[in-house]
């Protein structure tokens, strides 16, 4: 007769745990890395910015208004309509605000496009349980 013996460890809710502390550590820092990004993209002008181009900011409202919201799961990131009202929608889509129509002059999706080969590198080796 042979006799065999099996330990067993449940480490799964460390796993889990890790997972999300590192998830939300990520988002966290991806959506700051984004939001800087966008910010930096509009450029204190004069005038309208051509169409296909991040908006020429008069006030610097619009980019001070872009905040995010993450947790372990994902991120939101985008100008708050408490802060810039609509104009950040129009901006970014195109599209009336106030009874003036905008064309489409988008700042979260190049920002995005832009730091998007930065997110691979640091997710790489952030779960560690």
């Amino acid at each position: 007769m042979i006799g065999v013996e099996i330990s067993y460890e449940d480490r799964s809710r460390q796993v889990r745990d890790a997972a999300e502390k590192a998830g939300f550590e990520n988002f966290r820092h991806a959506a700051s890395v984004i939001r800087k990004r966008a910010m930096s993209l509009m450029r204190k002008r004069k005038g309208a910015s051509p169409p296909g181009e991040p908006p020429h900011t008069h006030t610097r409202r619009l980019p001070k208004a872009i905040v995010f919201w993450a947790d372990a799961y994902g991120a939101v990131i985008g100008p708050a309509f408490s802060l810039s009202g609509g104009v950040g929608g129009a901006h970014e889509h195109g599209g009336e605000f106030r009874g003036r129509q905008y064309d489409e002059r988008p700042f979260m999706f190049p920002a995005l496009l832009a730091m998007a080969g930065q997110f691979q590198a640091s997710w790489r080796g952030s779960i560690g349980a």
